[in-house]
Formats: structure tokens, sequence, C-alpha cells
């Protein structure tokens, strides 16, 4: 429930990462770009804009880690989920309250490419992430340890994330994966590590409370 909630969260970060109308007119200001979104799509077309196939991710990868963990199931996790993240991006990315519909970016992108296309950082993004589980797995009682690693994987992970978003939805103008040093080395080049760190703050928000959570649960599991 808390995912769905703070779902916009997740749109501001995407807007915030390829830097569109939204975070402009939000002036990164989280509270205003909420308004924003709401004031331009209301609920279906601005604050949940992209749900639908985000809660298909979601389903798709609880399928994944069910079965597979640690570095294998990261890159399950990765090549399972990738179509869906290509059109999600696209979905979230914010021009006007009109989207395209799914075939329409399947067909710009390139049907083989939706596995392929930013799966590199969303692989590197997935195994760093996942540093947010250690206490868990490792069965340690609930503790300030537990957010500590979540915002530690959440904060590793992002450039990633960032690499991922910005190739998802610009494309690569050649090759099947892109190339996820150059997107990061142009960022850095231009804005230093706040580059890196584009939409971190709505990032941490949204996917904190899960980790935390997600990561008791492991150890309750793993205990029984």
């Amino acid at each position: 429930m808390y995912s769905v909630l703070t779902y916009p969260l997740d749109i501001i970060k995407t807007n915030r990462i390829i830097q569109s109308s939204l975070s402009k007119e939000g002036a990164e200001s989280i509270p205003k770009e909420f308004q924003v979104l709401y004031e331009k799509g209301g609920l279906s077309r601005g604050l949940f804009r992209g749900l639908f196939i985000g809660y298909l991710s979601v389903k798709a990868q609880e399928q994944v880690t069910s079965v597979q963990s640690g570095v294998v199931g990261a890159f399950a996790l990765s090549v399972i989920s990738n179509p869906f993240s290509i059109l999600m991006v696209h979905k979230q990315a914010f021009t006007n309250a009109a989207t395209k519909s799914y075939m329409h970016i399947a067909n710009d992108i390139g049907y083989h490419r939706l596995f392929t296309l930013g799966l590199v950082p969303s692989l590197g993004r997935n195994i760093l992430v996942s540093a947010g589980f250690l206490p868990g797995f490792l069965g340690h009682e609930y503790s300030p340890l537990n957010v500590i690693y979540a915002l530690g994987g959440i904060l590793l992970s992002h450039p990633f994330e960032v690499a991922r978003v910005i190739l998802q939805h610009n494309g690569a103008k050649s090759g099947m994966f892109g190339d996820s040093l150059a997107v990061l080395r142009g960022l850095y080049a231009a804005e230093g590590i706040a580059g890196l760190y584009r939409g971190a703050v709505p990032r941490s928000i949204h996917l904190l409370p899960t980790i935390v959570t997600l990561s008791a649960l492991q150890r309750s599991r793993s205990s029984e």
C-alpha cells in the first residue's frame, strides 16, 4: 500500500532525471511537483500515470525473487523487468497529460531492444540496492542498522538508476545495450556529483520504508 501511495514520487524521480517540464515547473520541490502533476493530469494521467505497467513489473519481479536470490536473482530480475521498465519510463515522462500507447513506445524502441536497452545499469542497480537486504539475510534484529544499509544501497545504486532512465528514455544511437559509462561521464562532466544523483531524494523516500520492511520479513522467514 505504501508503494502505491508514494508512486508519484517515482514519477517525480524519473522526470527529475530526464529534466522534463515537470521538474522545471515544479522547481524540484516535491509538494509543488505533486501539485503540477495533479493539475495537469489528475489521478490517472498525472499522479498515477504508468501505474498499471509498474504493477505488472512488480508481479513479474515477485515471481523471480521467490525462486532466485543473490547475483543470479538480480540478473534474472533485471532481464524480466527490463521491458516493463522501458514502458514505465515513457509513461512517466511528463510533457503533457497525454502519453503514447504501449504499442507506440515498443515500436519506437524496437521490440528486440526492450530486453536489452538499459539492461547493464539495471543489473548494477539491482545488485547494489540488494545491500539494503543484508541485515535480513544475516538474521539481524530490526535496528537502525537496517535503515543505514537500506539507504546505503539506494544511494550506491542511484547513478546506475540515472543511467538506466536516461538510456531507456532517450534511446541510444547504436548498440543493443546503450553506453552507460558515456552517459555517466557526460553527466559528471556537466554537473558533477549532482548530475549522478538527480532524483535521489524522491527515490529514497519512495524505496526506503519498503526495503527496510522487506529486510525485516526476510529475517522472519530465515528464522522459521
